[in-house]
């Protein structure tokens, strides 16, 4: 990755001046790497060769959402949503060593991607999608768990799904 950042600097303008040491969240592993952002692209380049993947790299105008993120150690984190082929969506959780890095990164994904990854969430708005048929339960739950900054990402910030119950009826409910 960080041989194609070099050969990629003709056609790709740097907007960090150095890459920055960053932390990535999935489930149970912290994959430390280093992060690099251009005019085109976030790169993300794990430290380890964990998987098969050297490189994750997720170009601005693929970005769906992300969100600042809390993570059991403070406000460090970012979770950047990208469409990738057949609108599947790939997340890129990162945690960084101060939240004025995390700020920063943030403000420029902000200015490289285009107002529909906005992340501004409008409760009031999803609610009333929901209770017009315009997205499932599912969906709007994760929106709300989004709202409460939850994710899947990160274990100690996992969404909560309610019990449904049926029985309105019995004393006792066999759960």
């Amino acid at each position: 990755c960080v041989h194609t950042i070099q050969l990629l600097t003709s056609f790709e303008k740097f907007l960090i001046k150095n890459e920055l040491i960053v932390k990535q969240l999935i489930p149970l592993i912290d994959i430390p790497g280093m992060l690099m952002l251009t005019d085109m692209r976030i790169y993300f380049q794990p430290v380890f060769k964990i998987n098969l993947k050297k490189c994750i790299s997720i170009k601005y105008n693929k970005i769906k959402q992300f969100y600042k993120r809390r993570t059991s150690q403070g406000e460090y984190g970012i979770e950047i949503c990208a469409v990738k082929l057949e609108n599947n969506t790939k997340t890129l959780f990162i945690i960084f060593d101060s939240e004025s890095n995390r700020d920063m990164i943030y403000d420029i994904i902000d200015s490289q991607t285009d107002s529909a990854a906005k992340t501004n969430i409008m409760i009031d708005t999803f609610t009333k999608l929901w209770i017009e048929g315009g997205i499932s339960n599912y969906e709007y739950l994760i929106m709300l768990n989004s709202a409460g900054n939850r994710t899947r990402n990160d274990l100690s910030q996992y969404p909560i799904f309610p019990w449904i119950l049926s029985n309105y009826s019995s004393l006792t409910l066999d759960l």
